[in-house]
């Protein structure tokens, strides 16, 4: 089976993996619940493309476009999705705006208390619309596309502060 560009298969285990992946069925990290600590090295990393958010009612995930999707979520209405600009058009799928993703490269645990709140406050108080979405590795921050160099820049300062308030 071929999704999100890459080629999945069941490994002896059963276990669900990427082909070609390292150890497809199974990848541990060490992830932080620090709230300092992930505000310090946050590291936020601007993606190249335009997103847009998508819904097709009463779809299910076998539907899904298998290129330039981002993120899915199964809701009671259909499927939501996140996907590359060029993937929609070339999908015929319709949206409202388009969006950036500041994708951050620590490896935050799914327990970490605060990031989220923070990361949206500060963007708040800059007048910056922010949609989060939680991976198992790293968290991504959907911003408008016409503030994602701002949004850069604020996530930036934010960890650059953080990591002054402990080196006082």
């Amino acid at each position: 089976m071929v999704r999100f560009g890459h080629r999945w298969s069941r490994s002896q285990s059963g276990h669900l993996g990427c082909d070609g992946c390292a150890r497809p069925d199974r990848f541990e990290v060490k992830s932080e619940v620090s709230l300092t600590t992930l505000l310090e090295n946050i590291a936020p990393k601007l993606l190249p493309d335009d997103y847009v958010f998508c819904h097709l009612r009463g779809a299910r995930f076998d539907s899904l476009p298998g290129d330039g999707c981002l993120a899915a979520i199964q809701e009671d209405e259909g499927l939501s999705f996140v996907l590359s600009k060029a993937a929609a058009d070339r999908e015929g799928l319709s949206y409202q705006g388009t969006f950036r993703c500041l994708s951050l490269q620590v490896y935050s645990s799914l327990h970490a208390v605060g990031l989220t709140a923070a990361l949206t406050k500060e963007l708040t108080d800059h007048g910056i619309s922010a949609n989060m979405i939680a991976g198992t590795l790293h968290d991504h921050v959907l911003v408008p596309s016409a503030d994602g160099d701002r949004a850069l820049h604020v996530l930036q300062s934010l960890s650059l502060t953080a990591d002054e308030r402990n080196s006082v």
